[in-house]
């Protein structure tokens, strides 16, 4: 079914393309009075397209800013462990799963003076099989992740599935929380582990 725009339009067009046609043959023939109404029907069809295009645009922006709001409703904001000015951040950037495994993707944002060579952090995230007021929990370990000073890294995290998802169907895994950040440092060629109080305690002495 049409819309009242593209009514408009095929009927403006049809019509104005009609008109022309009476044009010609009220010149060729001499027909004064048949010139003058084709020349009516012109603008009269003229109009109608024009109006057509105007009601069509105007339709299109109303549906840009209806999907516009729409993604905005839909765009779920993304857990972090705390506020932009801890020493250590860490933002979820994905959290997916398929049969087996769930596969998380953070980015950590080391705001102190230190090399962090390791990190561990503790994750609570929650499915649809998940009892209601609980959540799993799962210790993410990353060895070997250097996070030099005053910089953002991006880590991948795999985790095995505690069920069959092949029998459970797709869990809709959501993050609830990060927390329980223990950074690894080396200071003076032996390695100190830091909790994120702890190195809000230092504040500036590391900033």
């Amino acid at each position: 079914m049409f819309q009242n725009y593209e009514l408009l339009f095929i009927v403006g067009t049809l019509g104005t393309i009609i008109s022309f046609c009476i044009l010609l043959i009220s010149m060729v023939k001499g027909i004064k009075g048949l010139r003058i109404l084709s020349g009516i029907l012109i603008c009269i069809f003229v109009m109608t397209f024009s109006g057509g295009i105007a009601l069509g645009y105007n339709n299109y922006e109303k549906t840009k800013k209806n999907v516009k709001a729409s993604d905005k409703v839909e765009e779920i904001p993304k857990v972090t462990s705390g506020a932009i000015t801890d020493p250590i951040v860490i933002t979820e950037k994905s959290f997916t799963e398929d049969d087996s495994y769930y596969y998380s993707e953070f980015e950590i944002k080391n705001n102190t003076s230190l090399e962090i060579s390791k990190i561990s952090y503790h994750i609570a995230f929650t499915d649809k099989f998940t009892q209601a007021g609980l959540a799993h929990d799962e210790h993410l370990f990353l060895l070997d992740s250097v996070i030099p000073p005053k910089k953002t890294v991006v880590k991948n995290y795999i985790c095995k599935k505690y069920y069959d998802n092949k029998k459970t169907g797709s869990s809709n895994p959501k993050l609830a929380k990060i927390q329980d950040i223990v950074c690894y440092v080396n200071v003076n060629g032996q390695e100190q582990t830091f909790k994120l109080d702890d190195l809000k305690a230092l504040g500036n002495n590391i900033k």
